[in-house]
């Protein structure tokens, strides 16, 4: 058997081998919702599949990969399913690593803090207090310091570190950690955390009354940068509503238009969610400065009151809660960076389907038209007699499957907690899903069956929903295999666990990190290497340059008056002496010598190593 997630590496090399470079997470999702015509169903929703079964997947994935040329609206749905609900899990890793690290850093500076209290003698010397003061001080910058922030720029950690010294010296002094490492370790970490956060809460005040360094809160993500970004994203809503009712009334004139509405519908639903998203944010955000101001005003009013000094037992609480609020609106500052990412993603994308021009004009007048809207009450009554005309009353013994087999009608009236029920398939019609994909309408009522809570169009669509709802659903899934994109765009997580995207990005957390290193040395040291060569390319070319000029040179010889009287020494052989021969010198004819030089690296081009050879002569 192979594994699916074995099958996506097979897929990505073979891509990257083809010159396509594929994501993980899409070749995943593309691969997990290849359709088996065999079994009429996704390969993917086998216990395990068969060498041949994988190797069919992998070559459909990447016929499908490849014909993507923009024409394909399903595979660009696909591919923006997969670049979002990735994005949206890298920053909600990144915010969440983020509390981890400070929360880790934290605890470690803090176990090490209690641990030399333990350690120490009951009199601290001066590297002792040294060390435990630096530890402390280092905690206090690194709670103060603002990680990378889109839109925030962070002052000088010098200036920083010389201005939390002074805070820390002014709420502990040095010739207190005496008394404060003598404290138990529960009490001792509680009050370090609480010294951290009143530091903090310092530091705040002087900021914003200094006003020199802006503070986090007024710098970046200022209630009129989150209107602005609100309003870019509500045009988005508005253009993607628009082009999807376009779409909606076209949805009958072709296979590939249904997609593109499809995809449209995708689009606008990561839109909606953004601006969920940044309401919540802005609401929040808002709260936090609000709190801050109202803090800042209460400790200017009574620094202001007070002449001399002011008590710590009617300050420190104010700092103590300044401190925490700026913590925790520092996290969603982060959780703003990272949404906005998500709207960056979605403004980039190439892919905006339209409709052709001759539709277009032929569906304006359509386009304009009015529609008639079913009332509650006619609903409400229509809709019940018609269920007891179907599948007859329901049963007085209360059985649970028989009540679940049952469709029962929910009055938004007269339902407990209406609005928070948790409506299947998104909210979309699932009675119009095989002509075109609409939203229902949550203020006709809704329709309960075996467990499911649907909404509809309109009345029509209800009573074709009552009289065979079972077949209803059975539509959806069929559909869902022609349209893979339907599984995540109607949250089909559960009737498709191991072809949504929700399995996909289970397993993406865990591979996306490897720690991995190679070592590659210079120069082989084998065995038929000479261990005494000379590996030194300059100090080989300087050998080489010496002999080239000793070779280029000539002896001039003079005739001197001394010299006839010399024998022809042409034709002299001095022969070896004899062994016993008491001599210090020993001459004879000896044969040419050769000696090689090797210069430059191992490898190609102008580092290829080059031989040369040079013959010396006796």
């Amino acid at each position: 058997m192979i594994s699916l997630n074995a099958i996506t590496k097979e897929l990505v090399l073979a891509c990257r081998q083809l010159g396509l470079t594929v994501s993980e997470s899409l070749a995943a999702l593309v691969a997990r919702t290849i359709y088996n015509e065999a079994t009429s169903s996704f390969y993917a929703e086998a216990r395990g599949l068969q060498e041949a079964d994988a190797r069919a997947v992998v070559e459909e994935s990447v016929k499908k990969l490849f014909n993507n040329n923009k024409t394909n609206p399903g595979m660009e749905t696909l591919t923006l399913q997969a670049g979002y609900e990735t994005a949206l899990v890298d920053g909600e890793l990144r915010v969440t690593n983020i509390a981890r690290e400070e929360s880790d850093f934290e605890t470690r500076r803090m176990n090490f803090i209690i641990n030399q209290g333990y350690s120490m003698s009951v009199h601290l010397n001066f590297e002792q207090a040294s060390l435990v003061w630096n530890k402390i001080l280092e905690l206090v910058v690194r709670r103060c310091r603002v990680p990378s922030i889109r839109g925030f720029k962070e002052h000088n950690p010098e200036f920083l570190e010389k201005e939390m010294s002074q805070i820390l010296e002014s709420v502990l002094p040095r010739v207190g950690l005496q008394r404060f490492l003598a404290l138990p370790g529960s009490e001792k970490r509680q009050q370090l955390e609480e010294l951290l956060r009143i530091c903090h809460g310092i530091r705040t005040l002087n900021i914003k009354l200094s006003g020199g360094v802006p503070l986090l809160l007024d710098s970046c993500w200022s209630g009129r940068e989150l209107d602005k970004v609100l309003e870019e994203i509500q045009t988005e809503v508005a253009d993607c509503s628009e082009r999807c009712r376009t779409f909606e009334l076209a949805a009958g004139r072709g296979f590939k238009i249904k997609e593109e509405l499809l995809h449209h519908r995708q689009r606008l639903a990561y839109w909606q969610s953004l601006a969920d998203e940044f309401h919540g944010l802005k609401s929040r955000l808002g709260e936090h400065r609000s709190n801050a101001e109202a803090l800042v005003a209460d400790l200017t009013s009574k620094i202001q009151a007070q002449q001399g000094t002011l008590p710590k037992e009617e300050v420190y609480p104010l700092f103590d809660s300044l401190g925490k609020l700026v913590s925790t609106a520092t996290l969603d500052q982060h959780l703003a960076s990272a949404k906005l990412e998500l709207r960056d993603y979605l403004l980039k994308g190439p892919y905006v389907p339209a409709l052709p021009k001759d539709i277009y004009d032929a569906l304006k007048t359509k386009k304009n038209g009015t529609e008639k809207k079913d009332t509650l009450e006619r609903v409400a009554k229509e809709i019940s007699e018609f269920i007891v005309e179907v599948h007859g009353p329901i049963a007085a013994t209360g059985d649970a499957a028989a009540l679940s087999d049952h469709p029962s009608y929910l009055h938004p009236e007269t339902t407990a907690n209406f609005l928070q029920l948790p409506l299947d398939f998104q909210g979309f019609c699932v009675a119009t899903l095989p002509s075109y994909l609409t939203p229902g309408d949550p203020s006709l009522g809704v329709l309960q069956y075996k467990g499911r809570f649907c909404v509809f169009k309109d009345l029509e669509g209800m009573k074709e929903f009552v009289k065979k709802p079972q077949d209803a659903f059975l539509n959806v899934r069929e559909m869902c295999y022609q349209m893979p994109q339907l599984v995540q765009l109607l949250r089909l997580h559960e009737d498709f666990p191991q072809s949504s995207l929700h399995a996909v990005l289970q397993h993406y957390g865990e591979q996306r990190k490897d720690d991995g290193s190679t070592q590659t040395p210079l120069h082989f040291v084998e065995s038929h290497i000479d261990p005494n060569y000379e590996w030194n390319e300059w100090k080989l070319r300087k050998d080489a340059l010496r002999m080239a000029d000793i070779r280029r040179k000539t002896t001039v010889s003079t005739q001197t008056k001394g010299s006839t009287f010399r024998r022809e020494n042409e034709t002299q052989t001095w022969l070896p002496r004899d062994q016993g021969i008491n001599t210090a010198v020993e001459k004879a004819t000896q044969s040419q010598k050769w000696k090689r030089f090797v210069g430059g690296l191992r490898g190609e081009g102008a580092t290829a190593m080059k031989i040369t050879n040079f013959k010396f002569e006796v």
